[in-house]
């Protein structure tokens, strides 16, 4: 990635992970303020520090994706269905037949999505050098899905 695709996608996971452009500083419209806390958009470090990057992993896990990360790839993987129940039909023996309310991020009725992201020289589709680069591209592939199709 290049300074400016990474500065860029920190900002998509800075503003997913509650960080708010903030203004009240004079006109500095490159500070961004969580908890009281302001940093200029060069010191978000997702691309850079686990601790920051797992702070967004266990909230998209929370939100009911799983990320997984292995020696040599990492992969994200949820279903998601904007549908609130699912009807289940009548079986041979007469049972089912009968409506429940669904979650967005549960797997039954929904659509499976899944990305995988090789670290070094793998088959995988898509390849990086580091195994923390693998699962910042899986990190900002999901909010911007989840962006596109939830948040709208």
């Amino acid at each position: 990635m290049t300074k400016k695709q990474i500065k860029e996608s920190n900002l998509i996971i800075a503003l997913f992970d509650g960080w708010s452009n903030s203004g009240k500083k004079g006109n500095l419209t490159n500070l961004y303020c969580k908890n009281e806390i302001y940093l200029h958009k060069d010191d978000i470090k997702y691309h850079s520090s686990w601790d920051w990057l797992m702070a967004v992993v266990d909230k998209i896990e929370e939100i009911g994706a799983s990320m997984e990360i292995r020696p040599h790839h990492s992969s994200i993987h949820w279903w998601y269905s904007p549908k609130k129940t699912i009807t289940y039909s009548k079986g041979a023996g007469g049972g089912g037949g009968h409506t429940e309310n669904r979650k967005p991020f549960d797997y039954i009725g929904g659509k499976h999505y899944s990305r995988y992201v090789g670290v070094g020289e793998t088959a995988e589709k898509f390849n990086v050098p580091t195994k923390i680069e693998a699962v910042y591209s899986n990190v900002v592939y999901f909010i911007e899905w989840y962006n596109k199709n939830v948040k709208k």
